[in-house]
């Protein structure tokens, strides 16, 4: 897509270079190219049309003739099937279930030992226990809004022989077999991670009969002849035959554990084959993502550039038609090398089908290819000023290199199970370099003082900066560095010492509830203060934004006390409906954000009432002419001081709405965290601040601050993200969280709620820097400039990452842990992309709607 604009009368081409928001648009197309990747990856399973039936029964078996539907019929007239989410098998003992023990203990129940393949969630494995099919890892993002099942299952075939189903539990089965129950009564789903079955006969003859069934199937699932499994399934099978034919209950032992055998070596087989691997998709779309990444480096420098020069409207300019001629040659171009890779490959995939829907998706490759294409070759020719990069410090420089080569360590699995250990590392290195450098410019500083340096006495601003890092900053980072040392045993995550108790489990025991409401109400009331601090960047007419700030705070600990998390000594509020109170807290913030917005319009102000403020008051500043007579119409309005005010209120509402959020959504003794964000980025931003400990001022210190600021809050999301508990498995993702507030299922509203939940840590962080921005910009255009290049470096690191974490999956897509280990991590991957496209989509609709609002004031004045 090509920008044009219309200067002095010349149609100009505006660079997508020099376009606010290239990062968000490139970022956007990479999740494209990454949900082509996923499609590549994870292939959707398609019903074959086939359903059992009794005549598919065998009734012989190595010629010994037997009655498979006699046989098969186990004689019993009800069966009762028990699947408990996350129980361990050995708990079904009599200590822990005694009526289930004692059903076990007097054979009138028996238990089934399963090893569960990945992915462990419960829609996959609700239907591979139903279906005996093999779930593909898609299914995993399909959990929370589970299709229908078409295909054969167990059910259906019940229901086809005039047998009646009754289902108590978990509402996943409805979804998955609709129309197959005589009674149901359905409750919301959670995570399991094992699970136990009743599909054996203590019969031998059933027993191996059965066994000989699923055997049977799985080799006709096109299993080669030739294998070790498959000679052992034709040795049980004779061995069976040989039990019919004799009755020697030697053979029927030897054909069990040949059954068992061939059965655990064709499942292991079956699962490690059945994953049809789209690779041109793959290829094409890493190679599309490395593309995207070259130019999203390309607009980033550009961006960092000290001076960025305008298109001159003198320059020859090349004219519309020949613009557009060149984007169509090369789009042109760009599709024959598809299309003739297509061919050349003989690719068998849906990418190259040229059917009518994916011919949109081939041409749209084309497309961006194009877009790509001009962006790179635009940068090469305008990238020119590299003066910025010459003032990063040690620090920038541990920021850029850790960043870059945190995301090839996922070459090892260890770094994507135990991801954590990398962050908690280099963090406390970067905190550590951070206290050593801030006391070695302390203490230089104060030995030139007194040792009475002209260096102190020509720079007062100097010595006023330095006096406030001494008596200030250094005992607080040193606290900071305590109270993350504390967090840091907040919660055990990763894999290997996921086991290990830690601070939330105690804090969770029932005999330290005192403490883990303390940590609640600490957590709250901070977060509070905080907002009520952040207030003072809006414009808080009649004290409004301070009460709503209030009431929503009220809601929160209103919603715990309903929820039984937190004591009160007003019981009423126990009885209150926690689905009303979160109601009401959502439209608090919506009124919070609407008021400023109507402040900002000035309605209130043409209604004859007092805004308070002159922040949000369109003035027009004296201009004295030679006569010094008051021209009204040499009197320029102050339209962008105000845009600049509502872009820091409106900054600051969502900093604050978020961490509301995120407050109502965690786990009590997770609340903590909230403030211990903001108090870090804070703390942080100053401690790296280049123009803090330096009193030389320069565009080349602020491009390199706004690179160091930006990495720094991406580390501080990273780390808090592990301090909360999360990790690169499935088995951390909170489901709890996505159920608040809800009276029923909702698709949508749970996955935002559980996505803001599992990536709070990132969110908050990025909200802190973009108010950050906002606070300390001095006039509307070096804002714009600020949010620019942050955004930029933002899409930047997200593409990057992808992109490397792509050919990571790629080389590993055999490998033993695929499915537990890097296909999760993919799938994090994917929410993260998506979240940062939201988070900048955010800031761009901020800006938008000053400028959409202030056009909208100037119509009234």
């Amino acid at each position: 897509m090509l920008l044009f604009f219309i200067f002095r009368n010349r149609v100009v081409m505006l660079s997508w270079l020099q376009h606010r928001w290239t990062g968000l648009w490139l970022l956007m197309l990479a999740l494209g190219a990454l949900t082509l990747f996923l499609y590549g990856f994870f292939p959707l399973k398609y019903h074959s049309g086939k359903f059992a039936h009794m005549d598919d029964l065998p009734n012989f078996i190595d010629g010994i003739g037997i009655d498979g539907q006699e046989v098969y019929n186990a004689g019993e007239h009800s069966v009762v099937l028990m699947v408990i989410d996350g129980l361990r098998y050995d708990f079904a003992t009599e200590e822990y279930m005694p009526f289930v023990g004692e059903l076990l203990k007097n054979k009138s129940a028996c238990i089934y030992v399963s090893v569960a393949e990945p992915p462990t969630v419960t829609m996959p494995r609700i239907k591979a226990m139903m279906t005996g099919s093999i779930s593909t890892f898609a299914d995993v993002a399909l959990n929370f809004g589970a299709p229908a099942v078409r295909g054969d299952s167990v059910l259906r075939v019940a229901a086809s022989r005039g047998r009646h189903s009754v289902m108590y539990g978990d509402d996943t089965w409805l979804r998955l077999f609709p129309g197959l129950w005589a009674e149901h009564d359905g409750t919301s789903s959670f995570y399991v991670t094992d699970y136990t079955e009743a599909l054996l006969p203590a019969d031998v003859r059933q027993h191996l009969y059965l066994l000989h069934v699923l055997a049977a199937h799985s080799a006709k699932q096109g299993l080669p002849t030739d294998t070790e499994f498959y000679k052992q399934f034709q040795r049980a099978e004779k061995q069976f035959a040989q039990y019919l034919a004799t009755g020697q209950q030697s053979a029927a032992k030897i054909a069990k554990e040949f059954y068992d055998e061939s059965l655990e070596a064709m499942s292991k087989y079956l699962t490690e084959t059945t994953a049809e691997f789209d690779l041109f998709a793959i290829n094409f779309a890493t190679v599309l993502m490395y593309i995207l990444t070259a130019a999203a480096s390309c607009a980033t420098l550009y961006s960092l550039q000290t001076e960025i020069r305008k298109p001159s409207i003198t320059h020859h300019q090349p004219s519309t038609v020949g613009l557009l001629l060149a984007f169509a040659i090369m789009f042109v171009i760009f599709s024959i090398i598809l299309v003739i890779s297509c061919f050349i490959t003989e690719t068998k995939s849906s990418f190259c089908s040229f059917s009518p829907l994916w011919s949109i998706a081939f041409f749209a490759a084309s497309l961006v290819l194009t877009i790509a294409y001009f962006v790179i070759k635009t940068g090469v020719e305008k990238v020119k000023d590299t003066t910025a990069l010459k003032e990063l410090n040690a620090i920038d420089y541990l920021l850029i290199y850790g960043t870059l080569f945190h995301s090839w360590s996922f070459f090892g699995t260890s770094f994507i199970e135990e991801e954590h250990m990398t962050w908690y590392f280099y963090w406390n290195t970067l905190m550590f370099f951070v206290l050593v450098r801030t006391v070695v410019v302390i203490v230089t500083y104060l030995s030139k003082r007194w040792s009475g340096a002209t260096e102190t006495q020509e720079k007062p601003e100097l010595e006023v900066r330095m006096s406030s890092v001494g008596v200030s900053i250094l005992p607080q980072w040193v606290l900071l560095i305590a109270l993350h040392r504390y967090l840091r045993t907040m919660n055990q995550t990763g894999d290997r010492w996921l086991f290990l108790p830690d601070t939330a489990d105690w804090l969770n025991a029932p005999e330290n509830s005192f403490y883990l409401q303390a940590h609640l109400l600490i957590g709250t009331l901070t977060t509070l203060g905080i907002c009520l601090w952040n207030v003072r960047y809006m414009n808080n007419y009649m004290y409004v934004h301070s009460i709503l700030t209030i009431l929503a705070t009220i809601c929160i600990l209103s919603y715990r006390i309903a929820s039984d998390t937190l004591e009160s000594p007003f019981l009423d509020i126990k009885s209150w409906d926690t689905i009303t109170i979160v109601n009401i807290f959502w439209a608090i913030l919506i009124i919070q954000a609407l008021y400023e917005i109507v402040i900002y319009a000035g309605i209130f102000k043409s209604c004859g009432c007092n805004p308070g403020t002159n922040k949000f008051g369109y003035n027009k500043h004296k201009v004295k002419t030679e006569d010094y007579f008051y021209e009204p119409a040499e009197e320029p309005w102050n339209v962008d001081n105000v845009k600049l005010n509502l872009a820091r209120s409106l900054s600051h509402i969502m900093l604050n709405d978020l961490m509301l959020i995120v407050i109502l959504l965690m786990r009590p003794h997770n609340v903590i965290m909230v403030p211990s964000v903001f108090v870090t980025s804070v703390m942080i931003s100053k401690c790296l601040d280049h123009k803090l400990l330096d009193g030389r001022t320069g565009k080349g210190k602020e491009v390199a601050d706004l690179i160091g600021q930006s990495l720094v809050h991406v580390w501080i999301g990273m780390v808090f993200f592990f301090y909360q508990g999360n990790s690169n498995s499935l088995a951390s993702v909170d489901l709890g969280s996505g159920y608040v507030g809800l009276r029923e299922y909702s698709a949508v509203r749970v996955a935002l709620r559980m996505g803001l939940h599992a990536y709070a840590a990132p969110a908050l962080a990025g909200a802190a820097l973009y108010a950050r921005l906002a606070r300390h910009s001095d006039t509307w255009q070096r804002y714009q400039q600020s949010v620019w290049r942050v955004c930029n470096i933002y899409a930047l690191h997200r593409i990057y990452s992808v992109a490397v974490y792509c050919v990571v999956a790629v080389t590993f897509r055999h490998h033993l842990f695929v499915w537990s280990v890097f296909s999760p991590k993919l799938l994090y991957d994917f929410v993260a992309t998506v979240f940062t496209v939201q988070a900048l989509a955010t800031i761009a609709q901020i800006v938008l709607l000053t400028n959409l609002t202030s056009w909208v004031a100037s119509l009234r004045f």
